[in-house]
């Protein structure tokens, strides 16, 4: 009798509580509402805020560290979140031809940010498996840095930017300039490295 007296007692609160939150969820659902309602309008108060951020700044550090709006599909230069990057199952046994000629004109030019080396020819030196029909001539080399350690990079990863950054532009041997291949869907590839300052020496 004592253990149907206490199990009895026990499903006695198990229904008060059960019926404590019956009662609350109405009112747990009207907040959730809200919450929902005032969504649109707290988002755009923070893209407007961002927005007047990188109006006052320009596009310095912390333009790298927030998404760029307003530069159509491919945003740049973009911070790169490891955790939410879709996987792309033709990269998974790439593979890469790389041979780039020592031969031809090099002209070195400061832009007033940067350092490019631009280089004249057509020769096929970069291809690619998962690309087989498109060919690539090495057009031009840059370089960004800064004068801190995490700043100078253009792109940055989780949030994380490097002391400098290597890029490696091509351009589609298809298209005789520069100018035309930027204007094609395949015309320009980049590859960018990531450059960390280190104490110790390197040869």
């Amino acid at each position: 009798m004592a253990f149907l007296s206490q199990l009895s007692g026990h499903l006695q609160t198990l229904k008060e509580k059960t019926a404590t939150m019956a009662e609350g969820a109405p009112a747990i659902g009207a907040h959730l509402q809200s919450i929902k309602d005032g969504a649109p309008k707290l988002f755009e108060s923070a893209l407007n805020a961002k927005n007047e951020l990188l109006n006052k700044v320009k596009l310095d550090s912390l333009g790298k560290m927030l998404s760029v709006s307003g530069l159509g599909r491919y945003p740049s230069p973009i911070d790169i979140i490891p955790v939410i990057t879709a996987f792309d199952e033709h990269l998974q046994n790439a593979e890469f031809r790389v041979e780039y000629h020592s031969i031809g004109d090099f002209r070195a030019m400061n832009t007033g940010n940067t350092l490019q080396i631009v280089r004249d020819g057509n020769d096929s030196e970069l291809a690619m498996s998962f690309m087989p029909e498109e060919q690539y001539h090495l057009d031009m080399i840059t370089w960004h840095w800064s004068t801190e350690p995490m700043n100078g990079s253009e792109h940055t990863i989780g949030g994380v930017g490097y002391a400098g950054e290597l890029h490696l532009i091509h351009r589609n041997t298809r298209f005789p300039t520069m100018e035309l291949a930027l204007k094609q869907p395949n015309g320009v590839l980049a590859i960018a490295i990531f450059l960390n300052v280190s104490d110790e020496f390197h040869s």
